[in-house]
């Protein structure tokens, strides 16, 4: 079984607070998380702390369920601040976890800064964030894996791409976003809430 080391939640981690108060601080200098400090990164950052601050505000899916967890589980957050899609789904995810699963501590990382963590947990091969890695706090085994999109959403992606080929980087992103906006969060936590189903009692 894949196991998570320890020096990666007592070293390198951060609580989500600490993420936001560390992007606000580099926006303040001008800078975003990562080596790439170009303009249109810090732009990116900018504009995803503004999304941040919105859903942090934004009204939970009604509907949802709290699990009995077997045994201490924690998450590991690997992700980025220029990084559009970790904008539109940690918030919900910190509200759920705040509201149905108290009990779970999140542990944010940052990819480009710790590369040796990121590539321990690839999707197809590739960085993709955000990543979620589910863990148990005792053992250190992981647990379960998710992202770094919602399955639904991920689907419709990659089909939109098809029916329309030859679009930019940002027309692509612009219309992702905007699934994201309609869908209001029912995708992501519908995905996650099915990950703490499977390690309930």
């Amino acid at each position: 079984m894949q196991k998570i080391k320890r020096s990666w939640l007592t070293d390198v981690s951060m609580s989500y607070s600490e993420y936001r108060e560390l992007l606000d601080d580099l926006l303040l200098a001008n800078k975003t998380t990562g080596d790439d400090q170009s303009e249109e990164r810090i732009s990116y950052a900018s504009l995803n702390q503004k999304r941040m601050q919105r859903l942090d505000k934004a009204t939970m899916p009604s509907g949802l369920s709290s699990f009995k967890i077997k045994g201490k589980v924690g998450v590991m957050i690997i992700t980025e601040g220029w990084c559009g899609d970790s904008a539109q789904i940690v918030p919900w995810f910190e509200q759920y976890l705040e509201l149905y699963q108290p009990e779970v501590k999140s542990y944010f990382i940052l990819r480009d800064d710790n590369p040796q963590v990121m590539d321990s947990f690839l999707t197809n091969g590739t960085r993709g964030i955000p990543k979620f890695v589910f863990f148990n706090e005792e053992t250190l085994d992981v647990l379960a894996l998710w992202g770094p999109r919602p399955e639904k959403i991920q689907k419709w992606f990659l089909s939109m791409k098809e029916e329309q080929p030859g679009l930019s980087k940002d027309e692509y992103g612009l219309q992702l976003h905007q699934f994201y906006t309609k869908d209001k969060g029912h995708e992501v936590i519908a995905d996650l809430q099915r990950v703490f189903q499977s390690l309930s009692v």
